[in-house]
């Protein structure tokens, strides 16, 4: 073999060896980053997961053929986005799931305004199941979303790092996008860092200091949003200073930002504020009070059935103690441990109703699932009776 083709062979390795490593180094970083779309659409969400919610007809109760029949016959020149959104918001059977998928994929091909808001809707719909890989394509999704320049999907990406969402668990990286988030202008992703820092996770103690000075860094763009019509903001300013947590305590401010987060419509401020009317002694108008907790229970917050119920039970206000296991039954219903508590307490007694050891332990089993402690504390009085019971039988 001559020297000139021993040299081309070698040259010809090199080639082939690069190209061998440049191939493989692709599929390493495509795989291991998700980034690329078509690794995001391979996986269709509806085809190989079957859930109950897409059973029988009109499941979602939201959307009728004929409305999809309007969709269809809508000008071309409407955004595959707003098509989407349309389909998104009248989900009638997995179809339209389909379609507003197929759709959010075209939207996100395009240069338009409107692409990072496709990628984020498709990482939700991915995230509706959860299968390890949707949430992974979900991931990819909010990530691009995010790259793109939709602070929402800084949120989503936090929140997948903080609970190994088609992620590993980085809690380093969810306050770094909480953080993107807040910078951006995001009352939630300020709120949700400060929580973050304050209460620490499983792995990493909280630091009260660092949350009192992340507070303190965001708490003109949270005051300016809570102006702004933010609920959520509002709500919280005021209870922060409700409880002196972080804000030094004021009542009357922490009033103030509860009233204006009511009038926003937030249930939970409305309960909160409620109550602190309650512990001021402003109860001058029982009448108002009483038609806020109400108000809010409507909406369905759990904590004002059980406030409704106890303020029946103490016969407050002259309400009829028997009208507060109606307003219990519903807290119960709705999850809320306080109504589990005193449903407990009400059917070991015997009071407003025939006593019941068993229906008394159910509440109070159902409230310490909860990590209730009123309700633990009534499972071991109820506990206590029932050795007593069996004690006295033997």
């Amino acid at each position: 073999m001559t020297l000139k083709t021993r040299i081309e062979l070698t040259f010809l390795g090199i080639v082939a060896t690069a190209v061998i490593i440049a191939i493989v180094s692709l599929t390493i970083a495509t795989y291991q980053t998700l980034s690329n779309d078509e690794f995001a659409n391979e996986l269709n969400p509806i085809s190989d997961i079957k859930n109950s919610r897409f059973e029988g007809d009109n499941v979602f109760g939201l959307a009728s053929n004929n409305e999809r029949i309007t969709i269809s016959a809508q000008p071309d020149n409407i955004l595959e986005y707003d098509k989407a959104r349309i389909l998104l918001q009248n989900l009638d059977t997995e179809q339209d799931i389909l379609k507003a998928h197929d759709l959010l994929i075209a939207a996100t091909k395009s240069k338009g305004s409107s692409r990072a808001e496709a990628a984020f809707e498709l990482g939700t719909i991915y995230r509706m199941f959860p299968t390890e890989e949707c949430q992974k394509v979900a991931f990819v999704w909010f990530r691009k979303s995010a790259e793109w320049g939709f602070r929402k999907g800084h949120l989503e990406l936090a929140k997948a790092y903080l609970r190994g969402l088609g992620i590993d668990v980085n809690i380093e990286r969810s306050a770094r996008h909480y953080r993107i988030a807040a910078k951006e202008g995001s009352a939630a992703g300020a709120l949700e860092l400060i929580k973050l820092i304050q209460n620490g996770t499983q792995t990493i103690p909280g630091n009260a200091k660092e949350a009192e000075a992340t507070l303190v860094e965001f708490l003109p763009m949270l005051e300016s949003s809570a102006s702004n019509g933010n609920a959520r903001a509002a709500r919280s300013i005021g209870r922060l200073y409700l409880t002196g947590n972080l804000l030094k305590k004021d009542l009357n401010t922490a009033a103030d930002w509860l009233s204006r987060a009511s009038k926003f419509g937030d249930a939970a401020a409305m309960h909160d504020l409620a109550l602190l009317r309650l512990d001021q002694n402003k109860a001058t108008n029982p009448d108002a009070i009483i038609s806020m907790l109400k108000k809010s229970a409507t909406l369905g917050y759990s904590g004002s059935m059980t406030a409704l119920g106890r303020l029946h039970l103490q016969n407050r206000f002259d309400l009829p103690i028997a009208g507060s296991i109606s307003w219990f039954e519903q807290g119960a219903a709705a999850g809320h441990a306080g109504s589990m508590e005193e449903l407990a307490r009400i059917f070991l007694k015997g009071k407003l109703v025939k006593k019941d050891i068993e229906k008394a332990r159910d509440f109070a089993l159902r409230g310490v699932k909860l990590k209730h402690e009123g309700s633990a504390a009534i499972l071991a009085e109820i506990d206590g009776v029932s050795e007593l019971k069996v004690a006295i039988k033997e």
